[in-house]
């Protein structure tokens, strides 16, 4: 047979073998598909397997604002993490891991208030898998949005200096509106801004968040409310000088004394204070003043409390009022009584006394009505002879009438010379 005859044998074997018999071939091929799935079944079985902690996003938050509506409880308290169970090919969940799954709720289909139940639906980012999520659903509490004002307070927490003064804080604002759930805003007492100043030295300003807690103090939590406001806060701090208190002002300026009286003593409780400023604003500053205190028709002892004046370059005095006992007595006046005759009394009989020298003057103290109703009749100074005899003694000048006369008498001198013959 020749070559060509060959060939021609070939091609009609071929085309024998695709177009006869077809259902004989048909049937093999089956059979065939079948054995590749049952050595494919044995070499890649379906497995399964459970993955924790699977975070849960909250998609469409957007659609909850603009209905002006919250979760009582953020979402994440509600439901953060779920277990997703995957069943696929061995091959591939030996492949999954836990970054390549996730689980979502979405949040546009909630329109109102009240009790909302969810689907928790897995992703996965590999294909041709089954998943299935618990908890496959949540409960969410839904509220309306709520805005309300708010007081806001400062507090110091941290160990104060002593050297160091701390003025009261100035706020940017004194409420704050606070946002959230009606349940949650209605908990709001107040707004607490807290500034540690341990490591503090000078005036800040700062911008500085605040936390919100209830009628008891006890601090709600940020995540429960879907907006709060920060503040800017200004705190004062000062390097402090002890000064004295200026008693000479108080006296000067107190006013309001009955006629005839006057202070004759004064006592300041603290008797210093402190002034607060920059250090080269105070340095100067040695004493401070207290505003003038008026009385009204003193005649005796005052307790009074007085502000303290702020010396000029100082930021704050402390403490700002202090007090002030003022000792009233009358007015003391003196009138001076010149060459007053000097009498002898008690002179032995058959004796004469001469004095040296033999006036004296005199010096009267008292009160201004006392030194009015005291007359030169009245002045009566005098040496007693009693039991001298005859030589030259030093005696003693005393007054009639002394103790009871109303105003002290002071001689120009104490004693005489008295020679007796």
């Amino acid at each position: 047979m020749s070559g060509h005859s060959k060939l021609q044998a070939v091609k009609r074997w071929l085309k024998d073998a695709f177009t006869k018999n077809i259902g004989l071939k048909i049937g093999a091929l089956f059979f065939a598909f079948l054995l590749w799935a049952f050595v494919m079944a044995e070499q890649n079985p379906i497995r399964e397997k459970t993955f924790t902690n699977i975070p849960v996003t909250y998609i469409n938050s957007d659609s909850l604002r603009q209905n002006d509506l919250t979760s009582t409880v953020p979402f994440s308290d509600v439901l953060g993490t779920v277990s997703v169970t995957v069943e696929g090919n061995a091959e591939r969940i030996y492949l999954l891991t836990e970054g390549m799954l996730s689980a979502e709720v979405d949040l546009s289909q909630i329109i109102d208030v009240g009790e909302k139940t969810l689907v928790v639906t897995p992703r996965s980012t590999m294909q041709g898998l089954d998943l299935r999520a618990d908890p496959q659903n949540v409960t969410l509490d839904i509220e309306s949005i709520v805005t309300q004002d708010v007081p806001v307070e400062v507090q110091l927490v941290g160990d104060q200096a002593d050297w160091l003064y701390y003025g009261q804080p100035v706020l940017s604002t004194s409420t704050i509106e606070v946002s959230g759930a009606s349940s949650n805003v209605e908990q709001v007492a107040k707004a607490v801004c807290k500034i540690n100043i341990d490591s503090l030295e000078v005036t800040t300003k700062e911008t500085r968040n605040v936390v919100l807690v209830d009628e008891a103090g006890n601090e709600l939590p940020s995540s429960s409310f879907t907006n709060i406001p920060s503040v800017i806060v200004e705190l004062p701090i000062y390097p402090k000088k002890t000064v004295a208190i200026d008693l000479k002002n108080i006296s000067d300026t107190t006013t309001g004394l009955a006629d005839g009286y006057e202070i004759t003593g004064i006592t300041v409780e603290p008797d210093s204070v402190q002034i607060a400023g920059t250090l080269q604003d105070i340095d100067t500053i040695s004493s401070v003043r207290l505003e003038p205190i008026v009385l009204e028709n003193a005649e005796i002892d005052q307790v009074v409390n007085t502000k303290v004046v702020l010396p000029e370059g100082a930021y704050a005095v402390i403490p700002s009022e202090v007090q002030v006992t003022l000792t009233i007595q009358p007015q003391q006046d003196s009138r001076t009584y010149s060459a007053v005759d000097i009498g002898v009394k008690n002179l032995g009989e058959g004796l004469e006394a001469t004095l040296r020298p033999e006036t004296v003057d005199v010096d009267a103290n008292g009160t201004k009505a006392d030194l009015d109703a005291f007359t030169a009749d009245s002045l009566k100074p005098f040496v007693d002879s009693q039991g001298l005899g005859r030589g030259v003694h030093t005696v003693s000048i005393k007054f009639e009438n002394e103790p009871d006369i109303a105003v002290t008498l002071v001689p120009s001198v104490t004693s005489v010379t008295v020679v007796i013959s």
